[in-house]
């Protein structure tokens, strides 16, 4: 992991948008568990006291921190299985490329952005004529993918890594192809696949047949 260099945050310049990206980057980093109110504002440079004037605490940070996140994912003008797609993609983005970090499960922090966002994706399914069961089905599925994802792109090879990991073990199976049979014939025919072809694939894989 590159090791960013902290600056000192000049006198009377700090504000919620800084410190909630503050936090996100330490989470992001650092794992939710670390993300304190004092490793904060060390890495704004400032004295912890001075987040207080904007949050109470750190529960009361890391629910403006996630109501934030939400925040930026609008809710689709398109109806059914698109609309819902549209979701899933917005969500990758804020979740797994801009902030992974808020999608570690130990945060454990619903806001009501985020169950409306759920109730959005539900209707949606329920728009394009799926049974109940299979939608909350689906979006478990939503959920869990993201989490997936995020917790790749947290790790300090991000992406990379995860590639790498693959190609080593095909180059692995190619040693004796005959033993793992079904995997090698797989692997053969399946790319590695980038970052930007996974949350496509998932999309094909997942809800093609609903289109």
């Amino acid at each position: 992991m590159v090791e960013r260099t902290r600056r000192r945050t000049p006198r009377g310049t700090l504000n919620k948008p800084m410190i909630l990206d503050g936090a996100a980057a330490v989470i992001a980093e650092q794992g939710a568990e670390a993300m304190t109110m004092r490793a904060v504002a060390t890495r704004l440079g400032v004295d912890p006291m001075a987040l207080y004037r904007y949050f109470g605490n750190k529960a009361e940070l890391l629910a403006a921190l996630v109501a934030d996140a939400h925040g930026q994912v609008p809710m689709p003008k398109a109806g059914g299985i698109e609309g819902f797609e549209q979701i899933v993609r917005d969500l990758y983005r804020v979740f797994v490329i801009d902030r992974p970090g808020l999608l570690d499960p130990a945060l454990g922090v619903s806001t009501d952005r985020s169950l409306a966002i759920m109730d959005r994706m539900l209707a949606l399914l329920a728009e394009a004529g799926l049974p109940v069961r299979t939608a909350v089905a689906l979006a478990g599925n939503v959920n869990r993918f993201l989490i997936g994802c995020a917790a790749v792109q947290r790790q300090p090879g991000g992406w990379e890594d995860s590639v790498e990991f693959w190609a080593q073990g095909k180059a692995l199976l190619a040693e004796d192809p005959a033993r793992h049979p079904a995997l090698w014939a797989a692997i053969e025919q399946a790319p590695i696949f980038s970052q930007e072809d996974v949350l496509e694939n998932w999309l094909e894989v997942t809800l093609g047949r609903f289109r």
